[in-house]
């Protein structure tokens, strides 16, 4: 017997409340996994930006302690 014709003569209705919960799972996992591995990353990207602000932010502090004088002849 044809699967093909076994499942077009099931109701769409029935077919939604077979495979809907299933998919839902499905998806429902695949979400967690790509948000438990993207925080992974996250992490890291978020360390490196707060180390970035931190060194731009030391050297915006080093070239304050120079006196105006000498930044102007610097330029």
């Amino acid at each position: 017997m044809d699967l093909n014709y076994i499942y077009n003569k099931i109701l769409q209705s029935t077919k939604e409340n077979l495979l809907y919960p299933t998919a839902k799972n499905i998806g429902d996992t695949i979400g967690g996994l790509t948000e438990l591995i993207l925080a992974a990353i996250n992490i890291g990207t978020t360390s490196t930006n707060g180390y970035i602000r931190k060194s731009r932010q030391s050297i915006i502090n080093n070239i304050n302690k120079i006196p105006e004088k000498i930044r102007i002849l610097l330029n």
